[in-house]
């Protein structure tokens, strides 16, 4: 004769549990409110529930109102819906407490021999308890990844539900794991600190920045709606502040945050409070002269001495700005047209380019080599940023400010002598 077998059902972290197996980690973000997709493979689990006694009860606890997908499968295998209603779809349902009553009451009759448990966590200990004190096996059924270690051990023996059951959508990890975006993250938030001096960043600011270092990020790749719900989940790696009268929330990386040696040490260059080369950056904007980032900045400087050795004339700034994008992202394939830009806007003001004959854009006859415009832009930018600052010029910080090195601290401290003379 057959061991009589009743199956409990904890079902909504059951779907909750199979939803992330089926859709990825985060497929609450755009599937998590409303009715919900068939993921369980309800016939696979039977299948299997079967071969382990002959059922007299089956029952699935959960609050139906948002699965009425699952109404087809659970009819043909005869599984009676016990409705829940928890107080909004997030909140825990204590399905636990009515399966409790439940197996007291079949412990009090004709007890089955065997017992399923689909889903549970370590609520349900003391219900696994009582089954066990009356010599009835226990079986457990859960998810990979979210099954409590208490509960999987108390069971007689514990099976996981991709064991017994196949994949039913097709949309198996839709979103990306975004995990993948924080390399990006981290050298965005970093290049930010470099750019204003600051650890903390406004949150409207690092949507563009991110786009330069990778114009392909969206973050509905990876479940999100908006970016703002993509700053604000990533806790691992960010931290958040809100003061009440500004509009924007502000983040910065968290402090225990391990980074690259290489990271640690831009890090810590971009917020150093002595550090000079991001104040004379804000100074020079102050000034009108936006730039790009200072290692594009120079780039920039170069493939403008290029143009000048190949006599180039353009016949608009559009065509210009084109050009030089083309050529910065071979050394820089996050750069873009607004980067290109602004390297022509602020070598204008250097005064290299001339209007030829034809209307064309040109540049002065003086202008014949990279060392002219070097001395132009190192000119510039001398006169723009020390004239309006009251201490000495640090030469180093103000060379990692334009070029984005040290390099040039000795022949910035000459020129700077020789025009003051």
């Amino acid at each position: 004769m057959n061991s009589s077998l009743a199956i409990l059902w904890d079902f909504e972290p059951l779907h909750d549990a199979v939803m992330a197996l089926e859709y990825g980690k985060y497929w609450y973000r755009k599937l998590g409110e409303g009715d919900q997709p068939e993921a369980v493979d309800v016939r696979g689990i039977l299948d299997y529930a079967q071969e382990q006694g002959e059922v007299s009860i089956n029952e699935a606890y959960g609050n139906w109102q948002w699965m009425s997908s699952y109404g087809n499968a659970m009819r043909q295998n005869e599984v009676r819906l016990v409705q829940l209603f928890p107080e909004g779809r997030s909140n825990q349902n204590n399905a636990h407490l009515v399966m409790a009553a439940t197996v007291e009451k079949l412990l009090g009759q004709d007890a089955p021999d065997t017992f399923l448990i689909i889903g549970g966590n370590a609520n349900f200990v003391p219900l696994a308890e009582k089954i066990i004190a009356q010599d009835k096996k226990l079986i457990g059924l859960g998810a990979p990844g979210v099954t409590d270690p208490e509960w999987a051990e108390i069971c007689s023996s514990f099976i996981q539900y991709t064991e017994v059951a196949r994949p039913l959508q097709d949309e198996r990890n839709t979103f990306k794991s975004v995990e993948e975006s924080h390399p990006l993250l981290i050298q965005t938030m970093i290049s930010l600190s470099a750019q204003y001096g600051e650890e903390w960043i406004q949150q409207v600011r690092i949507k563009p920045a991110l786009a330069r270092f990778d114009p392909d990020f969206r973050e509905k790749d990876y479940g999100y709606p908006s970016f703002g719900l993509y700053l604000s989940d990533q806790t691992d790696i960010l931290e958040r502040r809100h003061f009440k009268d500004e509009q924007e929330p502000e983040y910065r990386l968290r402090e225990d945050l391990e980074l690259t040696e290489e990271q640690k040490t831009n890090f810590e260059r971009a917020t150093d409070k002595q550090d000079q080369a991001p104040y004379y950056l804000r100074v020079a904007a102050q000034q009108g002269v936006r730039m790009p980032r200072p290692d594009i900045m120079w780039i920039g400087v170069d493939i403008y001495a290029s143009f000048l050795i190949e006599d180039n004339h353009f016949s608009n700034f559009a065509t210009l700005d084109d050009e030089c994008l083309h050529q910065l992202q071979v050394d820089v394939p996050e750069a873009s047209l607004t980067d290109a830009k602004k390297i022509r806007q602020v070598l204008f003001k250097c005064y290299i380019f001339r209007p030829s004959e034809d209307g064309s854009i040109g540049f002065h006859n003086s202008v014949q080599s990279l060392e002219d415009v070097e001395n132009r832009y190192f000119s510039l930018m001398l006169a723009r940023i020390g004239n309006n600052i009251k201490t000495p010029l640090d030469y180093e910080a103000l060379s990692r400010a334009l070029t984005d090195s040290e390099d040039s601290a000795d022949r910035l401290r000459e020129l700077h002598e020789n025009l003051e003379e």
